[in-house]
């Protein structure tokens, strides 16, 4: 990013720029910045208040989907510390954060989303399934240990 901070710098200094203009898929560039890892420009960015970083793009994904795709964990403890944060924003597809995580066997993330107390390891999405169906359908082993474990805590 160290190439690119003063010409993002430049670009939010501008009033004339809204910061949540999409491209032809409905991403805005945060999305980007979360898909890709980019911590710095994703921290210049949420600075703004008028960044709004519960947006999804024309597929349903969220700021929380890329970054649980991405498996960046540093990224979704990023986000996970805005004031409006919601560990259990769904996105198209009705999976929320735990349920990607699971999903592809992510047990970093399921760690941290598990440390966040805000996170429901049992929502299910539209169909039914939950975090723990995702990880046990998918065969990852550790992600089935981790939901296990979180479930125990909140009985």
């Amino acid at each position: 990013m160290s190439g690119h901070a003063g010409i993002i710098n430049a670009l939010l200094e501008r009033d004339d720029l809204n910061p949540n203009t999409a491209d032809q898929d409905g991403r805005i560039p945060l999305s980007q910045a979360a898909e890709n890892g980019n911590e710095g420009i994703l921290r210049m960015r949420l600075e703004r208040s008028e960044v709004d970083p519960h947006l999804a793009d024309r597929f349903g994904q969220t700021l929380g989907s890329w970054a649980v795709i991405t498996e960046d964990e540093e990224v979704v403890k990023l986000l996970l510390e805005q004031s409006d944060a919601d560990a259990d924003l769904a996105n198209g597809f009705s999976q929320t954060p735990p349920s990607l995580a699971a999903e592809d066997g992510h047990e970093g993330i399921l760690r941290i989303l598990r440390e966040w107390n805000d996170a429901n390891p049992n929502m299910a999405n539209r169909f039914g399934k939950t975090p723990f169906a995702w990880a046990v359908s998918s065969g990852h082993e550790e992600a089935v240990r981790v939901l296990l474990e979180w479930n125990e805590e909140l009985t």
